[in-house]
């Protein structure tokens, strides 16, 4: 398998918000002021470490007739220790099926899926975007793909101990955490081009 390539992660630690206590979140996904979908992500503890499973269904409709469906499923699994154990994915866009599995092993982390294999470094983490602490990471991965992004990451402090992480590259977005780390907005561009955003629900 061909090693993937590394990419620079900058993102400013001043004031000690990355140290982050991440949790549940669940959000309503809206485009041009219309809902269009849900995601979720649920905590599970499992052998001294926990279970991250990220579920994300969207369908655009036009006249009550569904014109787009993407419904992506991800499990990623974290020791104790904050090593990325695993990562299982299924993703079912417009009908088209893509899968990923990764495992840690010595000296890497493996992926394999639909659009092929390869070895990441160690400490790589994907862009699941709910806990900040993944931008501290050396490289981040797609969790759809499992391919490497070559990112631009900025952080910005917001009164109050919040703060935004923007990136931009090979995938665009930004995201928004409270003083403890948790995840309250988001906003993206879709697949089409336009603006997607998140809206905190409950």
């Amino acid at each position: 398998m061909a090693p993937l390539p590394a990419m620079p992660v900058l993102v400013p630690t001043a004031g000690g918000a990355a140290q982050a206590g991440p949790g549940p979140v669940r959000f309503r996904i809206m485009r041009a002021g219309s809902a269009i979908g849900v995601h979720e992500v649920a905590l599970e503890a499992s052998s001294g470490g926990r279970v991250a499973h990220t579920s994300v269904e969207i369908a655009v409709r036009i006249a009550g007739i569904v014109v787009y469906r993407y419904r992506h499923r991800f499990a990623e699994t974290w020791s104790g220790e904050g090593r990325l154990l695993s990562v299982r994915s299924h993703l079912d866009r417009n009908g088209t099926v893509r899968t990923l599995e990764g495992r840690a092993e010595a000296g890497g982390f493996v992926v394999n899926g639909s659009e092929g294999a390869g070895r990441l470094p160690a400490e790589a983490a994907p862009l699941t975007w709910w806990d900040p602490a993944i931008f501290r990471r050396p490289l981040l991965f797609d969790p759809r793909t499992g391919r490497a992004l070559h990112l631009r990451v900025e952080r910005r402090d917001l009164p109050g101990g919040a703060f935004v992480v923007a990136v931009a590259g090979d995938s665009d977005g930004t995201a928004t955490y409270d003083a403890a780390g948790r995840w309250i907005a988001h906003a993206l561009t879709g697949d089409d081009g336009s603006t997607v955003t998140y809206e905190q629900i409950g």
